[in-house]
């Protein structure tokens, strides 16, 4: 795996810091107006830094492949 550099770690710094603003925000609420807690992905539960890592990984592989998109 290698190591992420320049605009990759300024993607996953913004990803990780809007993951935790939106868990922020989502203490807030009760338990039935949030499902921020028990989202799901492919990945794994998002609750997980490697989920979210993996998540990560998978966009800028995108953003690389096809630069005339913005995943």
């Amino acid at each position: 795996m290698r190591k992420a550099a320049g605009a990759d770690k300024k993607l996953y710094r913004y990803l990780e810091n809007k993951y935790r603003e939106d868990l922020e925000e989502a203490n807030g609420l009760t338990p039935e107006q949030s499902s921020l807690t028990n989202i799901a992905s492919p990945f794994g539960p998002l609750t997980q830094s490697a989920s979210r890592k993996m998540m990560f990984y998978l966009i800028a592989t995108l953003n690389a492949s096809f630069p005339d998109y913005d995943f």
